[in-house]
């Protein structure tokens, strides 16, 4: 997963929108300061998600979700071989041993990578903020972290939550296709994927019966690649360009230096070609995220449809 986390403003800009949304003045510059990041402050972002974003979800995420919850739960059920009690305790365990190790983690990032800002590395303190300002993301803050793969990630139980971004990857995107990333794990965000990952994570590692726990991962990862479609749509929106998307993952697939020579179009013959072959299907069952040839397809489908016309408008209009 892309990642990305992010903290912006001061207390006295927070106050100043505030006081301008009461005054009934705010303007759609002043929406995106309301609801600006503020690390270490306490404070809360005032305002929330364009609506339009609940309407953005991949349509087969949900119902692959309630499918994983289905079989994780009959998983857990046996495991605790049907007692209630039992099971009341390692739910509690699982969900505090979660809680501790996404603390952990997130203090470990405090100590080895840079949290972003306008005045550390202020190249992606800006995109941060521009990118927010579309989508609205709750509490975030971001870091870059020395790695020389092309890689970010999302994380977090509770507020703030945290983007992460490989330096990597920052070196060798444009600031269109870093909006797309930065946008995509705001994406992971705003669905509430950060936390999914974080309980059922924990309950997919459950020893219960062989077959269940091994169908409750595979469940689980079906789960995390039908939500990876549904972050691209939120990338897509963050960007605003369909070509700036699909160079980003071209990168991502082969690298920056032999990106240029790839028409992301022409990939759709090789994504149908995957689709009729049964073993590619297989292929994808050990995976978290899907085939970037079908992440392509699918961003393309969603460009030319309705639906991301009609975002782009609301997003625009700051609704």
């Amino acid at each position: 997963m892309f990642a990305v986390c992010y903290v912006w403003k001061t207390r006295t800009s927070l106050a100043k929108a505030v006081q301008a949304g009461r005054q009934g003045k705010a303007s759609m510059a002043n929406k995106a300061v309301a609801t600006a990041i503020l690390v270490g402050s306490g404070a809360r972002p005032a305002g929330e998600p364009p609506v339009i974003i609940n309407k953005l979800r991949w349509p087969g995420e949900r119902r692959t979700f309630w499918l994983t919850v289905a079989v994780m739960a009959l998983a857990v059920f046996f495991f605790t071989t049907f007692s209630l009690g039992t099971l009341a305790v390692l739910l509690a365990l699982l969900l505090g041993v979660s809680w501790l190790a996404v603390r952990v983690q997130h203090a470990g990032l405090l100590g080895s990578a840079i949290q972003v800002s306008r005045t550390q590395v202020p190249r992606l303190g800006r995109l941060f903020e521009e990118c927010a300002a579309r989508v609205r993301p709750p509490l975030v803050q971001g870091f870059v972290a020395q790695s020389p793969a092309l890689n970010a990630y999302a994380f977090g139980l509770s507020a703030p939550q945290a983007v992460v971004l490989y330096s990597g990857l920052v070196q060798c995107l444009d600031d269109d296709e870093l909006r797309f990333v930065i946008g995509h794990e705001f994406g992971h965000i705003l669905f509430q994927h950060t936390r999914v990952n974080s309980l059922l994570g924990g309950l997919a590692g459950v020893p219960g019966l062989p077959f269940l726990s091994g169908l409750a991962v595979i469940a689980l990862l079906s789960w995390s690649r039908c939500a990876e479609f549904s972050a691209d749509r939120v990338g897509l929106l963050a960007c605003g360009r369909l070509d700036k998307a699909q160079s980003a993952i071209v990168k991502l697939m082969i690298g920056p230096h032999l990106a240029g020579t790839v028409r992301a179009e022409e990939l759709e013959e090789q994504a149908a070609g995957l689709e009729r072959n049964p073993l590619a299907w297989l292929g994808q069952l050990g995976q978290r995220h899907p085939f970037a040839v079908f992440r392509l397809r699918e961003l393309r489908r969603f460009a030319a449809g309705a639906a991301f016309q009609q975002a782009q408008t609301a997003v625009d209009a700051g609704l």
